[in-house]
């Protein structure tokens, strides 16, 4: 079965739909850089979030102590819970630029007139 293809406009609304872009206000290359360096602040947390746990292990009666290790071993402690914020659909992110450009239009225009307003 052969598909058949697509046409240019058929091409730009699955790009609208499926092409993804940063909505965070940083620049899409930075996030090469801090998505890994928060997941490894995040990990840092839970290691020592575990390893306070693990230091009070001597303080404690053998039931605790027996609870603090496996809690230590198999549970996963979520300090700060950061996430990623997802990226917007393209079509999403043009209609949200589209939209600001037509509250800034005339900006000038009507701030050039004030001032000139003011001086007369």
């Amino acid at each position: 079965m052969t598909t058949r293809p697509t046409s240019p406009q058929e091409k730009k609304a699955l790009s609208y739909a499926r092409d993804r872009r940063p909505a965070y206000g940083e620049s899409d290359k930075g996030a090469r850089k801090t998505e890994p360096r928060r997941k490894a602040i995040e990990t840092r947390q839970d290691r020592r979030k575990t390893d306070q746990a693990l230091a009070a292990i001597p303080a404690l009666d053998e039931a605790a102590m027996d609870a603090a290790e496996s809690d230590a071993r198999h549970a996963t402690n979520r300090v700060g819970g950061w996430r990623k914020v997802p990226d917007l659909a393209l079509g999403e992110y043009v209609q949200r630029h589209l939209r600001g450009r037509e509250e800034r239009a005339g900006r000038k225009q009507a701030s050039k007139a004030r001032r000139q307003a003011q001086d007369d």
